[in-house]
């Protein structure tokens, strides 16, 4: 049976399963129930039946318990899902779990006179005949592999595994774009930059070449974008200009280029004038400051993003299941603030099931 758990310990009620078809051994067992789970609660797994022999274990046997690798409680965000050995997944496992794959490819840009390097992780394999894969794109790809790039990078690759194995997102391809040398020339739109150009290499180049290795999901609301402080300037670029091809949005620290971006910035320009939002899911944050020191007065475009925040809400584009924004109190511009929230991100724009 699962036990709920409320966030302060307190046992609330217990689901009880039913056994739906035989486990990987004769003292295993397929079981199956719907355990009901309010904001914040979470379930463990008790003294499962004996199911060589239908019983509960007997009179006076020491309940045993299921939890998550590490402990703590299974709190998945997904509607039906399998749960084995710890981990969930959108469909029962049919073979051995496979872990996750890295692997770096080499994408020739000549308009930009450069050659990207794309760094690639794989999700874990579990079924003979794999279902399509949704793929994010990972602006300032040099930052995003754990304890890799600046401030011990974005830990996004970990982030996304162990999401996926507690049932909070999808298994989904990510492909860490490392930056041009001039950051500016492919995440800048003109006059600064050519992001233009980069939104089509990604869209027409990268996610074919790609998919030539890798079972990718081709519609747009399986293809995602995320970056953070010039990067989201990119991203939200991207998915704009792109919308055939990047359905989805990720904005860490959306930064401006002095004065004010409604001004200027293309993008948000055109959110201010149009009916509909562009994007399938849009995820915006920010922080407060700029760097730790209490002293230093800047702030992480705080106001600016403030201003998109309410601009979604103003012209109702704030349905929870397309759009999700906040700014994150105390929080700072850098990798080591960004990996504390690269998770909410992934969740929002690839939840399971």
């Amino acid at each position: 049976m699962a036990v709920v758990v409320a966030p302060d310990g307190e046992e609330r009620r217990q689901v009880r399963f039913y056994r739906v078809g035989p486990g990987r051994a004769p003292a295993e067992a397929i079981c199956a129930g719907e355990i009901p789970l309010e904001e914040d609660e979470g379930f463990l797994i008790r003294d499962f039946a004996d199911v060589s022999g239908g019983g509960d274990g007997g009179p006076g046997a020491a309940p045993r318990e299921d939890r998550p690798l590490g402990g703590g409680l299974y709190q998945p965000l997904g509607t039906s899902l399998h749960l084995m050995d710890g981990e969930f997944f959108s469909e029962a496992p049919d073979q051995r779990v496979i872990p996750p794959q890295y692997f770096t490819r080499t994408f020739s840009c000549p308009d930009l006179a450069h050659a990207f390097t794309v760094n690639v992780m794989r999700p874990r394999r579990y079924r003979r005949q794999e279902a399509k894969l949704p793929i994010v794109f990972l602006n300032d790809g040099q930052n995003q592999w754990t304890d890799q790039g600046m401030f011990g990078g974005w830990h996004t690759d970990t982030t996304a595994r162990r999401l996926a194995a507690a049932g909070r997102c999808r298994d989904v391809v990510l492909a860490a774009v490392v930056m041009h040398p001039k950051r500016s020339l492919a995440y800048l739109p003109r006059p600064w930059g050519r992001a233009h150009v980069y939104a089509d290499f990604l869209a027409d180049v990268v996610l074919p070449g790609l998919a030539t290795e890798l079972p990718l999901a081709a519609e747009p609301d399986q293809v995602a974008i995320l970056g953070s402080s010039w990067g989201a300037i990119c991203a939200a670029y991207v998915a704009w200009r792109r919308p055939d091809v990047v359905g989805m949005v990720g904005s860490l620290s959306y930064s401006s280029l002095g004065l004010n971006p409604f001004t200027y910035d293309a993008v948000l320009l055109d959110l201010a004038t149009r009916r509909a939002m562009p994007f399938r899911r849009a995820y915006f944050d920010a922080g407060e400051r700029f760097v730790e020191d209490p002293a230093n007065r800047r702030t992480d475009n705080t106001r600016l993003n403030e201003r998109i925040l309410s601009l979604f809400r103003r012209k109702g584009w704030d349905a929870p299941d397309r759009f999700r924004g906040f700014i994150a109190k105390e929080h700072c511009h850098n990798e080591r603030w960004w990996r504390q929230r690269v998770g909410g991100a992934l969740e929002f724009l690839f939840p399971p099931a």
